[in-house]
This record gives structure tokens, C-alpha cells and sequence, in this order.
């Protein structure tokens, strides 16, 4: 447990873990400014806090870069260790099981916070500014059914809002993920960063011809009412649930796997290569 507080405490001393919240709270204020955000603050606006979030999100850039923005804060640890070799060091302190718990847990908590904490903040502003969601008004209930969140539209959508964050929190740690795991095979900080973002944007124009969008990083947070066939049940829940379970454990393994391919095969290569220098 030392280590990972340890591991944790470098990750909030970097600039990335305020850099980066303040850039997707901004881009969602920008947004809910031309959205109905002020309107709303005067009561001149009939969206519900519903509403006035989802238009936010949805019609904002931020979520084209959540991917890019969540990994920035400490994905790239691993290219940082392994350039300096201080990963040697390292490896030699704490066992590698214990070292890839500690990167991966951490990076997948600073990609949740980054993204999940500014989205709830606007939504929590949507709800103090907005009129409450009203699940007695026909109208509102045929905005979400046959969704994923038709099960959760209570409390006057502010169990929405937190969920919808929460999954929004998720994808990001998700993508800060895949970009930890493309720096064990590519150690480049600058590519590590961007991968998540090419990534995403490959796999949501792929996917969908080929009939797999259930495998779309973008369908993570928000699953379509005709995906799976979820149609309001709480099966759309369990299917953001798992895919990012899904993603953590692959995330582990493949990390695990990417460590001992690149320090410990390639430490026994360098040995080698020098005792037969010595020999000679």
C-alpha cells in the first residue's frame, strides 16, 4: 500500500491532473454558454437540468477529446522510467507484479478524476440552474426511453447526471489506460498521448460497418438504445460496467506482459551482448 500512495502522490504533484480538468470544465462551460446556460440562470429557459447537460456534453468537443485528455496527466509515466532507467532501479525495490498493479491503478484513477470531476461540477451547475428533471411530464420521459438510463431517471435527474459522469469518468480512465499500455511497446511520450485519440476515432469508424460496436470505446459511456437490444433495462448499465472491467483486466495483463517483453528480456539481451564483448 506504501508504494501505491507513493505512486499516487507523484501522479497529483504533476501539472497534467489540474491542466487537464480545468481544459473539460472549460470546453463544457464554453459549450453550455450557447447552449441555454445563462437562459436558464434567468429562468428565460424551459430545459430541464437534464436537458441543458446532455446538449453540453454531447454537442461538446470535449468528449472527441477525453481520450487525449485524460491520458496527459501520468500514462506516460512508463516512457519517463524507462528513458531515464530509473525502471531498473525500480524493479529491483519491488517485485513486478507489485510495479504493474501500482502504474496501472494509478493511472487508471488519475484518467477517472480528471474527466469524471469537471463533468460533474457542470452538471451540478445544470442542476442548480436548470429546473429539475420531472418524470411526470410525458414529454421529458420520451427523451430517455428505451435507453440505458431510462432506469435511473429519478431524483429529479440528478442521479442521471451522476452516472452519466460517472461513465464519462470511466471512458476516460479507460483511454488513459490504452495509452499506458502503447508506452511499454512504443516508449514515446508524445505518441503515448495521442494513441488513445487515434485509437477511439479508428475503432468508432470501424466497428459499426462490422457489425462489433459493442466493442466501441464510444459506446462505453452512453450505449445506443438499439445496441444490444437494451431497451430501457438495466442491462445497459452492466454492459458500461463490464466493459471497463473488461478493459482493466485486459489493461493488466497486457501491461504485464509488455514489461517483462521489453525490461527483463531485454536486460537478459543486454547481458549477453556484453559478456560476449568481455569474451572477446
Amino acid at each position: 500500500m506504501q508504494s501505491l500512495k507513493s505512486e499516487f502522490t507523484r501522479a497529483l504533484k504533476g501539472s497534467g491532473m489540474i491542466i487537464a480538468p480545468i481544459i473539460i470544465f472549460l470546453l463544457l462551460l464554453q459549450e453550455g454558454l450557447s447552449t441555454g446556460l445563462i437562459e436558464a440562470f434567468k429562468n428565460e429557459s424551459g430545459n430541464t437540468n437534464v436537458e441543458l447537460f446532455g446538449m453540453t456534453v454531447f454537442f461538446a468537443s470535449v468528449v472527441l477529446l477525453i481520450p487525449f485528455l485524460s491520458a496527459i496527466p501520468y500514462s506516460a509515466i512508463f516512457c519517463e522510467e524507462y528513458e531515464s532507467g530509473n525502471i531498473y532501479l525500480t524493479l529491483h525495490r519491488k517485485s513486478l507484479f507489485r510495479y504493474v498493479s501500482d502504474k496501472v491503478i494509478t493511472v487508471w484513477f488519475t484518467g477517472f478524476f480528471v474527466t469524471f470531476i469537471p463533468i460533474l461540477l457542470y452538471g451540478i451547475i445544470c442542476s442548480v440552474f436548470a429546473v429539475p428533471f420531472d418524470t411526470s411530464v410525458e414529454e421529458y420521459n420520451q427523451m430517455l426511453e428505451n435507453t440505458a438510463w431510462e432506469v435511473v431517471l429519478t431524483n429529479g435527474g440528478l442521479i442521471y447526471i451522476f452516472l452519466q459522469s460517472f461513465f464519462l469518468g470511466c471512458f476516460g480512465a479507460s483511454c488513459a489506460l490504452f495509452a499506458l499500455l502503447v508506452s511499454v511497446f512504443f516508449p514515446n511520450k508524445y505518441f503515448t498521448w495521442c494513441f488513445p485519440l487515434i485509437f477511439c476515432f479508428v475503432l468508432n469508424f470501424i466497428l459499426p460497418r462490422l457489425n462489433l460496436s459493442v466493442f466501441n470505446p464510444m459506446q462505453s459511456f452512453d450505449p445506443s438504445y438499439s445496441l444490444l437490444n437494451f431497451s430501457g433495462k438495466i442491462t445497459g448499465i452492466i454492459y458500461m460496467l463490464l466493459y471497463h472491467i473488461v478493459v482493466f483486466i485486459i489493461g493488466f495483463i497486457t501491461f504485464y506482459a509488455g514489461i517483462v517483453r521489453r525490461v527483463f528480456y531485454g536486460t537478459i539481451k543486454l547481458c549477453c551482448f556484453a559478456v560476449q564483448k568481455m569474451e572477446k
